[in-house]
């Protein structure tokens, strides 16, 4: 069986992992290790064979090897448009398509004589816990270990956007076997029906007419797609490429539900760029009580923990945001120079300072008296920049 090692280099490994691009997480009791690329590898679109691979990968700690296999990380069709070198160019092969299920991506794996679950991210999170209960009560006498079983979790408490009304299930999406090959689902479908359903395969049609029924959002059968009745489809071309493409109306609803707003990433990246200063100073700046602002601070990076409620799809917006409170910073900043250079031969008068001042912006005069006084002004340049609405 294959091992870490054999996958790419310990270096690049430690390098993605020193980068904050991925994280290994040690089972207490399992002597197992599961390596998972980090939200901040997605905003920076770190992709790698390393961070592309770590999507719930599951190692041995006493000799390496792979005991579960996800699926690498995969993209929305639009990216593969881009020129971006983790996303080339669609092939021109046939295509299978599939439902794209809105839950959490478990892995089911045969481990120290038990069927086993993860997520992604966690040995132990919320969705792990729930599908390893769901799974002690199924029938797994078909499952082969050896393979591994990717299913989307989805129960009511973990609803995303989708209304999947009450529904309790494994949705077999995909299995690896041992040596980390993909096997074909209709081959393993049969391993898994005493366990929960298979993701619904849909006829096959021309890739421009399946991107043309998710802008409208309508099903291939015609019906109407709301944003809570399904999220889109994972298109599977021969050669193992995966893609995804969604509903537009999905996309909406699932960043409206993260309710991340301009002002909420104005403070944010205040918070990490400003960590450092005096709470009182952070306080009044970013007009939030001190002991909110502890509290995020001490949940780690407070832009990072945001982006978590940012679907990916929207990180181009999240971007464009945040380069454009950078570009106004920068150019107040500009403005405040050379407003006090203007003026520093006034500086020995502080009354004659302020009437040269007097028809310059607010923000701008505050900034040339911080400078006159010696003060740093990149605090008060971004209390200057807080947006008026959300």
């Amino acid at each position: 069986m294959p091992t870490l090692d054999s996958l790419f280099s310990p270096r690049e490994l430690s390098a993605a992992i020193d980068a904050g691009h991925v994280t290994r997480t040690r089972h207490p009791g399992l002597g197992l290790s599961l390596y998972a690329y980090t939200r901040l590898c997605q905003y920076e679109h770190a992709w790698s064979e390393v961070t592309r691979r770590c999507r719930g990968l599951v190692v041995s700690d006493e000799d390496g090897t792979v005991v579960a296999w996800p699926l690498r990380k995969f993209f929305n069709t639009v990216d593969h448009a881009r020129g971006l070198p983790y996303a080339p160019p669609l092939p021109t092969g046939p295509f299978r398509i599939y439902d794209k299920v809105d839950g959490s991506l478990g892995l089911v794996f045969f481990w120290r004589g038990q069927w086993r679950v993860v997520t992604t991210g966690a040995f132990d999170s919320p969705q792990a816990r729930w599908a390893q209960r769901h799974l002690a009560d199924r029938d797994t006498s078909a499952l082969v270990p050896g393979t591994t079983y990717i299913a989307e979790v989805v129960y009511p408490d973990n609803r995303v956007v989708v209304d999947y009304r009450g529904r309790q299930d494994l949705v077999l999406l995909a299995a690896h076997g041992a040596d980390g090959t993909e096997l074909d689902l209709d081959a393993v479908a049969d391993h898994w029906a005493g366990v929960g359903n298979v993701v619904r395969q849909w006829p096959a049609m021309p890739l421009d007419q399946l991107l043309q029924l998710t802008r409208t959002d309508t099903r291939p059968d015609g019906s109407a797609a709301r944003g809570i009745d399904g999220e889109g489809f994972v298109v599977l071309f021969a050669n193992g490429l995966r893609v995804k493409v969604k509903y537009a109306e999905y996309q909406r609803l699932h960043r409206a539900l993260g309710g991340v707003t301009v002002r909420d990433l104005w403070r944010a990246k205040g918070l990490s760029l400003f960590a450092q200063h005096d709470v009182t100073q952070l306080s009044k700046a970013l007009d939030l009580p001190r002991a909110e602002i502890s509290a995020r601070l001490a949940d780690g990076d407070p832009l990072t923990v945001l982006l978590r409620r940012v679907p990916d799809e929207y990180d181009e917006w999240v971007h464009g945001v945040l380069d454009g409170f950078t570009r106004r910073a920068e150019s107040m900043q500009q403005e405040i120079d050379a407003a006090f250079r203007a003026h520093a031969h006034l500086s020995g008068d502080r009354r004659a300072f302020a009437r040269a001042l007097s028809a310059t912006e607010s923000a701008v005069r505050s900034g040339a008296f911080q400078r006159l006084d010696g003060n740093d002004t990149s605090l008060l340049v971004w209390h200057a920049l807080k947006p008026r609405t959300d």
